[in-house]
């Protein structure tokens, strides 16, 4: 791990300019997350409020990423499956329909062992 200097003269102490220059940091992985991992460059609409839409589901969707990957860690499941094998092994889970009613169908052991982790973090 590097070192850095952080120099910085106003109102602010050194514990809140550290904590500013993390939350800088954050910010722009996750702008790296909307770039690479969303795939969303290059835009390839020009009317305006198409381009908004496809901001704000973009926006939702790097929010429901960075929770995942929050709660990927603190239950543990990062250290066996990565965030792309979360999502696709959650994404064959299936419903069917039957008489009116939702019924889940059968879960794998990889997707019931990943949604149990899962509702064990709360989610903020």
């Amino acid at each position: 791990m590097g070192r850095f200097m952080l120099v910085y003269r106003g109102k602010y102490g050194p514990i809140e300019c550290l904590d500013l220059y993390r939350d800088k940091d954050r910010v722009e992985k996750a702008f790296e997350i909307l770039k690479s991992d969303l795939d969303i460059f290059p835009l390839r609409e020009r009317k305006p409020s198409t381009i908004r839409g496809l901001v704000f589901i973009l926006f939702l969707s790097l929010i429901v990423r960075l929770s995942m990957r929050r709660m990927l860690g603190e239950s543990g499941l990062n250290r066996k499956y990565s965030m792309d094998r979360v999502f696709l092994e959650l994404e064959k889970l299936q419903m069917m329909e039957i008489d009116g009613k939702m019924i889940e169908r059968e879960r794998t052991r990889k997707q019931g062992e990943i949604l149990e982790a899962l509702q064990s973090v709360t989610c903020t």
